[in-house]
C-alpha cells in the first residue's frame, strides 16, 4: 500500500501535463498548420519578420509562396517559405465580419 501511495502523485502528474502542455500546443499547431496550408492567392497574410504583404503565387507542391509587399510604387514581391507566415489576416478579417453579422441576426 505504501507503494501504491508513493506512486499515485507521479501518475497522476502525466494526464496533468498532458491535458494542461501537450495537447494545447498540440492543437495550436494543427490550426497553424492548417492556416497555412489553406494560403491562397489575394490573401493578406502576417509573415514571421513583420511584414504584411498580399499572396501573388503558391507554388503547387512546394512550400514556397510569393509576397507583394509595398505601397503603390514601391512594390517588391518577395518569396518566403510557407511556415514564415504566422496569420492569415484576410481570414481573420473574414471571420470576424462572418460573426459581426450573425451578432446583428
Amino acid at each position: 500500500m505504501e507503494l501504491f501511495s508513493s506512486i499515485a502523485p507521479f501518475l497522476l502528474i502525466i494526464p496533468l501535463f498532458y491535458f494542461l502542455l501537450i495537447r494545447p500546443q498540440q492543437q495550436q499547431q494543427r490550426r497553424t498548420r492548417e492556416m497555412q496550408d489553406g494560403i491562397q492567392a489575394r490573401d493578406y497574410v502576417l509573415v514571421n519578420g513583420g511584414f504584411k504583404g498580399q499572396v501573388r503565387h503558391v507554388e503547387e507542391g512546394s512550400n514556397v509562396v510569393t509576397l507583394e509587399l509595398g505601397k503603390d510604387g514601391n512594390k517588391v514581391e518577395l518569396e518566403v517559405m510557407r511556415y514564415a507566415i504566422t496569420e492569415n489576416i484576410s481570414a481573420t478579417e473574414r471571420a470576424a465580419a462572418e460573426a459581426e453579422k450573425n451578432k446583428k441576426k
